[in-house]
């Protein structure tokens, strides 16, 4: 992969197909990427937006929900990179809480 936000969908959703090591090579990878990016919105939301901070793991939407929202995205837009996954997973998660 390369540097992980700017890595392309197809690329991922190739190692999601790859079989389930390099599967949860990937997911070892995206996911602690994509909670330290939310946990940075979470900063901007509180000290330049004063708005209150963002459940990254609300019931509604555990880790397991965010990892499957990922990968249906990325396999619809396989053109797009993993940050425009996760900057529409949270736009979602916002609308949610």
């Amino acid at each position: 992969m390369s540097a992980i936000g700017a890595t392309k969908c197809s690329e991922f959703s190739q190692f999601l197909n790859d079989g389930p090591d390099k599967a949860r090579s990937a997911w070892t990878i995206i996911m602690p990427w994509t909670q330290g990016y939310m946990a940075a919105w979470n900063d901007v939301r509180v000290n330049m937006l004063n708005k209150s901070p963002l459940d990254l793991y609300p019931a509604s939407f555990p880790e397991s929900a965010q990892k499957a929202y990922i990968a249906n995205f990325c396999e619809k837009h396989s053109n797009y990179q993993i940050l425009d996954a996760v900057i529409n997973l949270v736009q979602i998660m916002q609308k949610t809480q």
